[in-house]
């Protein structure tokens, strides 16, 4: 393709990136302010102490900029419940796509986020909510960081220049961390 896939970006054989809120966002160079692929897919374990009722942010990867549009995966902001929101936005507007998926905590789960300019998708371990995207979100000009109020830890970290199948996020669920 076109030299989107990223294997192993971030993984640390036996454990991962541990974070601790808050946390300065880790940010990789290559993805900060980068031109997304427009189809793509990124995947990414994590293992988070998530509390019942502690609504603060708690960001896999989240780095609004009132004048980007950007991608994100984060705990439902203000929610008491367990839940991870994915979402798409264009700048400075409402979201494009936004759904929330249960979450488990201290737990290892895949959870992923893929778009086109149609249609997107969340999935946090098994759980698979398809969506259509409103007209006018692209994948340009990320600011991406991750890690920014999570508190927990993360594990190989990918982006994919397609959206990802269940069967492809059921083989990545399988193999694990």
């Amino acid at each position: 393709s076109a030299g989107w896939h990223v294997d192993e970006t971030i993984r640390a054989i036996g454990g991962g990136v541990v974070l601790s809120a808050p946390v300065i966002p880790i940010t990789i160079s290559k993805w900060a302010g980068a031109a997304f692929p427009a189809t793509g897919t990124v995947t990414v374990w994590v293992k988070s102490h998530f509390i019942l009722n502690d609504t603060a942010s708690r960001g896999i990867f989240d780095n609004w900029s009132g004048t980007k549009n950007h991608l994100f995966v984060r705990r439902a902001n203000g929610s008491d419940e367990l839940v991870l929101q994915c979402g798409l936005q264009i700048a400075n507007q409402p979201y494009a796509y936004a759904k929330n998926t249960e979450v488990k905590p201290d737990v290892w789960q895949l959870v992923a986020i893929g778009w086109s300019a149609s249609s997107a998708f969340c999935y946090v371990h098994g759980t698979l909510d398809e969506g259509a995207v409103a007209p006018g979100w692209t994948s340009s000009d990320q600011q991406f960081s991750i890690g920014q109020y999570f508190d927990g830890t993360m594990d190989d970290l990918r982006l994919y220049d397609y959206m990802l199948t269940y069967q492809d996020l059921a083989k990545l669920l399988a193999d694990g961390p």
